[in-house]
């Protein structure tokens, strides 16, 4: 594995992950394009790629994440769980 690589992929989705998560929160309710189940699993997974090679983060959780990398408000932190949770009920997949 070319560490360097996969670093350096892993600090380019963090553009990505921001605006899939913006996506999420400002969706259509009635007819949502975007899965806030699907962006936490990628949030997680990141996280746990990120330790698994041995970089120290200051989160572990998705809300730390939010929080500490994208600066996102408290009420969209909520307003992003909240959509999770409801979707999570329907969601076809892995959930991390």
């Amino acid at each position: 594995m070319d560490k360097e690589k996969l670093l350096y992929l892993l600090r380019h989705m963090n553009y990505y992950i921001c605006k899939l998560v913006d996506d999420v929160i400002t969706d259509s309710r009635i007819d949502p394009h975007y899965s806030a189940v699907s962006a936490t699993n990628v949030i997680k997974c990141y996280i746990q790629v990120m330790k698994d090679i041995g970089k120290e983060l200051s989160f572990d959780t998705v809300e730390g994440y939010l929080k500490n990398t994208h600066s996102f408000t408290n009420e969209e932190i909520i307003e992003f769980e909240n959509l999770r949770k409801i979707e999570s009920e329907y969601y076809e997949g892995e959930q991390f």
